[in-house]
């Protein structure tokens, strides 16, 4: 549930706002930013566009954002799949790539979560996996992957695991994977 929603341009800044306290005394306030860019990928030429977001995101307690608003992780650089460009369409790859990087140039990643979503020709796919890693590569089990088959895998950056603040994560959308 979002209480309060505002899309600015950049450099806009934040409309002041008079709110009442809608939860107990007992709980602290938290803010969180959010930083997402549309990507769709397709799991044919021509078929029903998936909707992916990679995300720049921060929570922690609302006087940790005074002043500009700076990433505190970025996400990883350069991203392998099997040896190759993570970001660009890779077809052949093995149904156990090894997927690598390099930890991000901003903040510090306690843990890095390797998403793979089964494209399946919808704007809504319905096959997902997830792996936690606190290393710099994964190897994706060979019961996940099917030859002949299209995914997408997020590679997110974490600087926490579980609930708590403060909490930054970072991530980057694979182009379309094809074993």
């Amino acid at each position: 549930m979002s209480l309060l929603s505002a899309e600015l341009a950049e450099g806009e800044p934040f409309p002041s706002l008079a709110l009442g306290a809608p939860f107990p005394a007992s709980w602290s306030p938290l803010a969180t930013v959010l930083y997402s860019s549309a990507q769709a990928r397709r799991a044919t030429d021509g078929g029903t566009p998936a909707t992916f977001w990679p995300s720049l995101a921060m929570a922690d307690v609302p006087a940790a954002f005074s002043g500009p608003i700076t990433p505190k992780l970025t996400p990883v650089v350069a991203p392998l799949i099997q040896g190759r460009d993570f970001l660009n369409d890779q077809a052949g790859v093995t149904v156990t790539p090894t997927v690598s990087w390099r930890a991000p140039t901003t903040g510090v990643a306690v843990a890095y979560r390797l998403s793979i979503t089964r494209l399946n020709g919808t704007s809504r796919p319905t096959d997902f996996w997830r792996i936690l890693t606190p290393n710099t590569s994964v190897t994706v089990p060979g019961d996940i992957l099917v030859a002949g088959s299209a995914y997408v895998l997020e590679l997110q950056a974490l600087s926490s695991v579980g609930v708590g603040v403060p909490y930054a994560g970072a991530s980057v959308v694979s182009g379309v994977v094809r074993p």
